[in-house]
């Protein structure tokens, strides 16, 4: 019986012993890739410094984020986003068909990539324009991850094979930048160059920032009302790169579209925002910085917003609706919840506003 038990204690005993190798070979593999992962902290590496009190990458694309890398060589820097569940809800709160719910996915994921990094309430939007029967998409972002955005017509569909550039058609890219504090938002107007987001918005940058070293991807898998995967990246060189620098982000944008042109099939496939940051960066020192945020479907929509909405109408023209309808009703283009006001209660709001704003 002592016996029995002796060989029972070294059993558990070299169990253990496994189980610290194991977690020795990872902790060496997370100092030796040097990739902190820390919601909105920015960690810088140096030679002499150590991750061992980082805590560790997200291994999945369970949870959406989106992360910012530098290069070792700080001349370049990448955005890369899985984004499946804040897509997943849109298509829920919308009730989007396939179509819909690719093209305004991939609106938000370039515009959470490009508004990462604004400073605190300052938004970015995008409006693609176009003659095709979605009738317009729509993507508001803030620097923190927050998201929001609709579809004209979100129940166009073209059965299997969707075209996005057919839903979103010819048109333009209006892209607005907006502060509280701005006299007037920022604007700028592009012609779409092949409707399918990705492309359109790289040129838009192309042509605001005059550089040719930018790179965007974004894409949405999605099954009937089942979003699997979505997600997209961005790399540009910083100002000062070496032209060494430019042929080599070309050469692993390159090698990356090998894979698959498609960031949604990449996630698929396993990668991760981070696995594509270290393709992206190969050969130019690797992720020297990283910061991480967590992306969200957020929408502001409120009574005061419609209230306030109404205000701007005028009393007027608010009283001509009421003679024609016992109630106001509105309803928000991003998650579709409907407002709906008796008409004694918006005659009082508005003569309250009136008593203190005459």
């Amino acid at each position: 019986r002592i016996l029995n038990q002796m060989v029972q204690i070294s059993k558990h005993f070299k169990a253990l012993i496994q189980l610290l190798a194991i977690a020795q070979t990872s902790l060496s593999f997370l100092r030796s890739h040097k990739i902190p992962h820390s919601p909105l902290i920015k960690v810088k590496f140096s030679s002499e410094s150590s991750a061992q009190d980082v805590p560790p990458v997200p291994m999945s694309n369970k949870d959406d984020h989106l992360i910012s890398a530098l290069s070792g060589n700080g001349e370049v820097l990448v955005k890369c986003l899985t984004a499946r569940n804040l897509v997943q809800d849109a298509l829920i709160k919308q009730d989007l068909r396939p179509l819909a719910t690719d093209a305004l996915g991939r609106a938000m994921i370039c515009t959470l990539l490009c508004a990462h990094g604004l400073k605190d309430q300052e938004t970015l939007q995008f409006v693609f324009s176009g003659d095709g029967p979605l009738n317009g998409v729509v993507a508001i972002s803030d620097g923190e991850g927050g998201v929001r955005g609709y579809v004209g017509d979100g129940k166009v569909d073209f059965g299997p094979g969707n075209d996005v550039s057919i839903g979103i058609g010819k048109g333009f890219l209006k892209v607005v930048r907006n502060h509280p504090d701005y006299e007037r938002p920022y604007s700028g107007i592009v012609e779409l160059r092949n409707s399918q987001v990705s492309y359109d918005v790289a040129g838009y940058l192309r042509d605001s920032q005059q550089s040719e070293s930018i790179a965007v991807a974004s894409g949405v898998k999605v099954t009937q009302a089942l979003v699997q995967q979505a997600g997209g990246y961005i790399i540009e060189t910083l100002p000062g790169a070496s032209e060494e620098t430019i042929k080599q982000c070309a050469l692993n944008v390159s090698k990356l579209m090998l894979q698959n042109e498609n960031p949604s099939e990449l996630l698929s496939q396993g990668m991760t925002p981070t696995s594509i940051a270290e393709v992206l960066l190969t050969d130019l020192g690797g992720i020297n910085s990283l910061s991480m945020k967590k992306p969200a479907f957020i929408c502001h929509c409120s009574s005061e917003r419609v209230f306030r909405a109404l205000r701007l109408l005028g009393k007027e023209e608010v009283l001509e609706i009421l003679e024609k309808n016992d109630e106001i009703e509105a309803k928000c283009d991003f998650c579709n919840l409907v407002y709906k006001f008796p008409k004694k209660q918006v005659i009082e709001e508005l003569e309250m506003f009136i008593l203190i704003f005459p």
